[in-house]
């Protein structure tokens, strides 16, 4: 992922033929996923590909998990009936415990981003954001749901640090916060972003510290800005480069660093680049896997790790060479 020529990525089976709709990297030591049937898996030693070992566990019952956010010891998921499952000790494996909390009335989470042992925020497809200042406190963890986005669909949602958050919804506005911590106090600025002109729609979002968000979509491209905590006055720039070479719609990205981002496609393909800074004019590695893997998301961690996780409870993992790693700095 750090440099796209020379990223060695491997391929291995995590969860038997499971829907996987999210993966989160906290580190090298702790990846987690999550599937479709309340089952999440977590590995404490991704970076060693095929030799990494992957411990299935039953997490919420029968509930679709749709989304995961991990931090060194923390992660929480959220579930399509507005439950937050979280486990103050995911680097168990299978022996970690698992909470639940109903938080949404309406239901219908799409994603979450933890910055911080003190914050973590949700989406839903109602245009609300659900905001905790103590998810480590599991089911006792206290959660404000504010609308914030007239009833639209949140397609997922970035935190970078305790100063941004950037939700995007599915009519191509990112909807940014500099004060979540505030809980219901809390201001968002909305901006559109997307080109719906393109008749297509956003699909992922990722922030790395306070000076880049880049999100993806149907429409092939990449649209990033430097500066994201102006809110409603950032500049979001679009790049046509993917779709130059024939990478038409993208499903998720991960940023590790400014410079360094990794996207996936349904149709077996990875993405990626180490000068995200240039904005339009970074340039792009493109390589398929085969159109058995159908990519759902991907989670990048510094300095050399990223994983992508799939429909079939495959997880592809990138390690870059020392040498690739000086090279790109």
């Amino acid at each position: 992922p750090y440099d796209g020529v020379l990223a060695k990525w491997t391929t291995d089976a995590v969860d038997g033929t499971n829907y996987l709709d999210s993966v989160s990297c906290a580190s090298a030591s702790l990846c987690a996923a999550v599937n479709r049937t309340g089952r999440g898996t977590t590995s404490g030693d991704p970076s060693a590909g095929v030799r990494s070992r992957w411990a299935p566990a039953d997490v919420d019952g029968a509930r679709a998990l749709v989304a995961i956010s991990c931090l060194s010891s923390l992660c929480v998921a959220v579930d399509h009936d507005g439950n937050i499952v979280s486990s103050i000790d995911p680097g168990r494996g299978a022996a970690a415990s698992w909470t639940l909390e109903k938080v949404d009335a309406h239901g219908e989470p799409t994603g979450i981003s933890c910055a911080s042992p003190t914050l973590c925020v949700a989406v839903d497809s109602y245009g609300d954001v659900l905001i905790s200042v103590d998810p480590t406190a599991g089911a006792a963890a206290r959660w404000t749901v504010m609308r914030v986005d007239h009833d639209r669909l949140f397609v997922g949602v970035s935190c970078s640090s305790p100063s941004l958050c950037v939700a995007l919804d599915s009519y191509g506005n990112a909807l940014t916060s500099v004060d979540s911590q505030r809980g219901a106090l809390s201001s968002w600025a909305i901006k559109h972003i997307y080109p719906r002109a393109e008749g297509a729609f956003p699909n992922g979002i990722s922030c790395v510290a306070v000076s880049l968000c880049a999100v993806v979509g149907q429409f092939g491209g990449i649209v990033t800005t430097n500066d994201p905590r102006q809110g409603s006055a950032a500049a979001w720039k679009v790049s046509h480069e993917l779709q130059h070479m024939n990478v038409i719609e993208l499903d998720g990205i991960a940023c590790a660093s400014p410079s360094s981002c990794v996207a996936v496609q349904d149709g077996g393909t990875i993405v990626s680049t180490t000068d995200m800074g240039r904005g339009t004019a970074a340039t792009w590695t493109s390589e398929h896997f085969g159109d058995n893997l159908r990519f759902r998301a991907v989670s990048c961690t510094p300095p050399s790790l990223c994983v992508a996780v799939d429909t079939t409870g495959s997880a592809v993992v990138g390690a870059i060479p020392k040498r690739a790693l000086r090279r790109s700095r």
